[in-house]
This record gives structure tokens, C-alpha cells and sequence, in this order.
């Protein structure tokens, strides 16, 4: 990387894994497109804690002294003793010895005159992760995933302030969408966001209204009114109370006469079953008047030839 002294802060932060390689790719392609051919330069800055520091975050300490990046770090009081930390804060510019790293870290990146967050995303502590780099993104600091192409994160409206835009035109879909909700909430009483209302709000009013409804933080504002919408959809939504009706005069059941064929008489089936059991008797004594007259032979099985003991066989190893 270019040789630069100053102007533009650059933090780091996060336990995500990436090839220093690619990391300094990009973080170089962003340095050169912010500063231009001005003469400022960049200044790191990285945070010494054990929870917070990882061999990914060490390469990029290493990539800072080669390319002779002056450096910054914010360290933790209870790690001052760490020899690879001394190590690093030997060669740093500026050393910070603090309780509270990120809270440090949050005052100089909000004093600098130009300042940008680069986080190192690990997925397996996304909600902790959230809710450290909320406090940044509330502050208004740049705050960019590194681990992701640098993707801003937290409120996606990106660029400085600007006059207030036109109002701009809602079409049909959006005003059906609006409508809707309304009746919603008109019919169960219930409190239901519009996605044009939630937009308007801060990040930290939407993570009250997320977790209102059990929903974790996320990254994103945008996420996280995702989910809002998803769950209102979802909520069981209580049908409004309608007063009592009268009841309706009951049905008249009119009894209609069913013409029935006349039922087998007991006496009937006794009859029928003496006469089944006589023509089943008579039946069978024939069968053994022809039975006797039959003469039954029975042949006798000529002696077995006795087999021959078959070869015995020895398993090959």
C-alpha cells in the first residue's frame, strides 16, 4: 500500500476470519478512492483485547508496519502485560490504555476528521457483534463490513445530508399495502407498523420495536424491518368484537314416515338353519358311503441310499 501519514482514521474490529491479502486489497482500493491524489494520508487504528484480537487482526498489524502505516491502539487495562500487545504498542503512534475499548475506540473515530469502521464479521456472534457496532452506527460513523466487499452497515442511506428530497409519489401497490395495515389495526386494536413509517425511524426505535416482538437485533435497519413486517404478518391477529345479534327463530324439523321391509322373524331363521344343517348332514354320509368303497393304497418308500460324506475344506488365510 502507498506510503500515507495521516487524514483519514481507520478502525478495526471483529474475531472474523479473511486472507490478509484480500483485506488489503480492498481497504486500499478505499483509502485511494476517498483520498484521491490529496496529500492526506490514513492512520490505523486497532483494538488490544483478548476477546477482540485474532490472527487475521494480527496479519493486518503486520501489513500496517510494512507498509509503514502509522497505527493507533486502544488497549485493555487488564491486558497491558501481554507480551505480543507490548509488542505492538511498541511500534504504535499513540497507545490508549482504557477500560472500555470500543467506547475509546467510538471517541476517536467520531473526532476525526474523516473516519471509517472496517469490521471483521463473525458469524457465530452476530447478535454481540450487532449490538457493539450499533453503538458506532448510532454515532454516525462508516461503518463497513470488510469481510463482505466492505458493505455499509446499519442505516443503508448512504451520502451526506442533503435537502430535504420531494415527496415522492406512492403507487397503488404501496397505497393498497398502507391500507391494509390500517384496517389491521383499526380491527384488532393492536399497534401495526407500515414499512413507510419504520423507514423513518432511528435505528435504536427500530431494535425497540424488533424486540417488542421478540426479534434480534440485526446488522441492518432494512433487516430488521424485514422481520418486523414478516412477524406482523404472522401474529395471530384477534377478529374485533361485534355486538350481539339476535338469535335466528330455530329450524322446524318435519318428522317424514320411511317405509321399512318387514324383518326376518326369528322362527324363520331357525327354520332355515334346521334345513341348512340336514342337507349338510345328508352331504357327509354320503361322502362316507363312497369313502368305504374306495381302497387305499399306501407304497412304501424303497431304503435311502446313504450319502456319501462330502470333502472337507479348510479356510485360506
Amino acid at each position: 500500500m502507498p506510503k500515507r501519514t495521516g487524514g483519514i482514521t481507520v478502525g478495526f474490529l471483529g474475531t472474523g476470519t479473511m486472507e490478509v491479502n484480500a483485506a488489503t486489497d480492498l481497504i486500499e482500493e478505499f483509502v485511494n478512492e476517498s483520498l484521491g491524489d490529496s496529500d492526506e494520508g490514513v492512520r490505523f487504528l486497532f483494538p488490544l483485547t483478548t476477546d477482540e484480537f485474532t490472527d487475521t487482526m494480527g496479519d493486518l498489524v503486520n501489513m500496517a508496519k510494512a507498509s509503514e502505516i502509522i497505527y493507533d491502539v486502544v488497549r485493555n487495562t487488564g491486558d497491558k502485560e501481554r507480551r505480543a500487545f507490548q509488542e505492538i504498542a511498541a511500534n504504535a503512534a499513540k497507545t490508549y490504555d482504557v477500560p472500555n475499548v470500543f467506547d475509546q475506540m467510538e471517541l476517536i473515530l467520531t473526532e476525526a476528521p474523516r473516519s471509517i469502521l472496517m469490521v471483521l464479521w463473525d458469524g457465530e456472534r452476530e447478535e454481540e457483534l450487532t449490538e457493539v457496532i450499533g453503538k458506532f452506527i448510532d454515532a454516525e460513523i462508516d461503518t463497513r463490513d470488510l469481510t463482505d466487499g466492505l458493505t455499509r452497515l446499519g442505516n443503508e442511506d448512504d451520502g451526506e445530508a442533503a435537502a430535504a428530497p420531494e415527496p415522492e409519489e406512492v403507487g397503488e401497490d404501496e397505497e393498497a399495502e398502507e391500507a391494509e395495515v390500517a384496517e389491521v389495526a383499526v380491527a384488532t386494536g393492536e399497534v401495526v407498523h407500515a414499512r413507510s413509517d419504520l423507514e423513518k425511524l432511528s435505528r435504536d426505535e427500530i431494535k425497540a420495536i424488533a424486540g417488542s416482538l421478540g426479534l434480534p437485533p440485526r446488522r441492518s435497519s432494512a433487516a430488521m424491518i424485514d422481520e418486523i413486517l414478516a412477524a406482523q404478518e404472522e401474529a395471530p391477529q384477534s377478529a374485533p368484537d361485534s355486538p350481539v345479534s339476535p338469535q335466528e327463530p330455530p329450524v322446524e324439523v318435519i318428522a317424514v314416515a320411511v317405509d321399512h321391509e318387514p324383518l326376518v322373524t326369528v322362527a324363520a331363521l331357525v327354520a332355515a338353519l334346521d334345513e341348512w344343517a340336514e342337507r349338510l348332514s345328508s352331504r357327509f354320509d354320503d361322502f362316507l358311503n363312497r369313502l368305504d368303497k374306495v381302497e387305499i393304497k399306501v407304497a412304501t418308500p424303497a431304503p435311502a441310499e446313504e450319502a456319501a460324506p462330502a470333502p472337507r475344506r479348510l479356510r485360506r488365510g
